[in-house]
């Protein structure tokens, strides 16, 4: 009797460490899987951050410390379980939008989205006038013909050439 109850205890130890280790098992790849979802929150949100110390480059291409120490905020602020909204308005609220490199366009931004289209439309504008108006200009000059001379001159200069 005794020995049937040391084979029940030994299979069900057995069955226990089993369920724990496939229980740890499971744990540790819903880890891993929350981890590497993290990280590629992290990295998408690191593409559309500015660099405040390397202007025009993303904090993620940045080795600068500044850049680092904002991918840590941006990291600290997705565990404690910021969207990625949140996590902009954050860093905006505290740096500006000059951070974003893509800003918003509003006021404060408006320059900054429509002075490259005015100053291509002035160029534009500019070229197509001095343009006509040299045009202009040569019609109203007149052609003066070559003298006798001159044109034998061009001639020959021609032949030889």
């Amino acid at each position: 009797m005794q020995n049937k109850i040391t084979q029940k205890s030994k299979i069900f130890l057995m069955l226990i460490f089993i369920f724990v280790l496939i229980e740890n098992k499971v744990h540790s790849e819903d880890k891993i899987i929350q981890i590497e979802v993290l990280e590629e929150r992290s990295q998408k949100i690191y593409k559309e951050i500015r660099c405040l110390v390397c202007q025009n480059q993303s904090i993620e291409d940045s080795n600068a410390g500044l850049a680092k120490q904002i991918k840590l905020i941006v990291k600290e602020l997705i565990i404690k379980g910021y969207t990625d909204k949140e996590v902009h308005n954050y860093l905006v609220d505290r740096y500006g939008n000059w951070i974003l490199l893509k800003p918003p366009f509003n006021t404060s931004t408006a320059a900054l989205w429509l002075l490259p289209f005015a100053i291509l439309l002035l160029a534009i504008f500019s070229g197509t006038f001095y343009i006509l108006k040299k045009n202009k200009f040569k019609k109203k000059m007149p052609v003066i013909p070559l003298e006798h001379d001159e044109q034998k001159k061009l001639n020959k200069i021609l032949d030889d050439f």
